[in-house]
């Protein structure tokens, strides 16, 4: 059973919660992971992520894909992979939402990637 460490609100319902469970056979006897989730639905395994100013949106490397950037729409429900096809953890997301874009920034040597948004 999985208990609640930290809960960090990002806004128009969104939050992470900070996780951890006892585990055996490892390194350390305690597991600690962070889920993403718009209001009543776990979105999943995470590690950075970043919300839309309208909520509409989120984009968040997921820890359950294989480090892959994959993007949640808040109205449909749905997510997607925005993977560009090269590793790079996000550092930042520039939104233009009445643009229909948002520009993603990496640590390290990754090229900025540009993500288009539904209308």
């Amino acid at each position: 059973m999985s208990r609640v460490e930290r809960y960090k609100g990002l806004g128009h319902g969104f939050f992470l919660l900070s996780r951890w469970r006892p585990i055996s056979g490892g390194f350390e006897s305690i597991y600690h992971y962070q889920e993403l989730h718009h209001y009543w639905k776990n979105i999943g395994m995470t590690g950075e992520c970043f919300v839309s100013p309208s909520g509409k949106f989120a984009l968040y490397e997921s820890y359950e894909s294989d480090g892959k950037l994959l993007f949640f729409d808040a109205d449909s429900g749905k997510t997607s992979d925005v993977t560009d096809g090269d590793f790079g953890l996000p550092s930042e997301v520039n939104w233009h939402e009445s643009e229909h874009g948002a520009d993603v920034l990496y640590y390290e040597k990754h090229k900025p990637s540009v993500i288009h948004l539904p209308n």
